[in-house]
């Protein structure tokens, strides 16, 4: 419970310290917005976000695929591609998450009454 707390915590001052900010155009652009880090700090974010949006039954198979695919770029040494796969599964999995709190609402729209 507590692990969960702390995700909970990390993903929530990621997501504000964001707001200031004028939105990307696209997917890329909110990739290369993450400011620059270690490729394993980066992955350890967007696992502890996918975690978190797994737990809340909302994880994309899309992000299990890109940290995978940036942890096994950091064990051949690609820093670089560790890096640009650990930012999109780190972006994919903050959209999962923003779509489990959109949806917790909307489908109260969609019930007939």
């Amino acid at each position: 419970m507590h692990k969960a707390r702390l995700v909970c915590v990390v993903v929530a001052l990621m997501l504000t310290s964001a707001c200031g900010q004028p939105e990307p155009e696209s997917e890329l652009e909110s990739v290369n917005a993450v400011p620059e880090a270690s490729a394993a700090m980066v992955i350890d974010q967007a696992r502890a976000a996918y975690e978190l949006a797994r737990q809340k039954q909302h994880a994309w198979t899309l992000t299990a695929d890109l940290i995978e695919s940036a942890s096994v770029a950091l064990a051949s040494n690609d820093e670089a591609q560790a890096l640009v796969d650990a930012k999109r599964a780190l972006f994919t999995a903050n959209a999962s998450l923003a779509q489990a709190e959109k949806e917790q609402h909307a489908w109260r729209s969609r019930v007939a009454r």
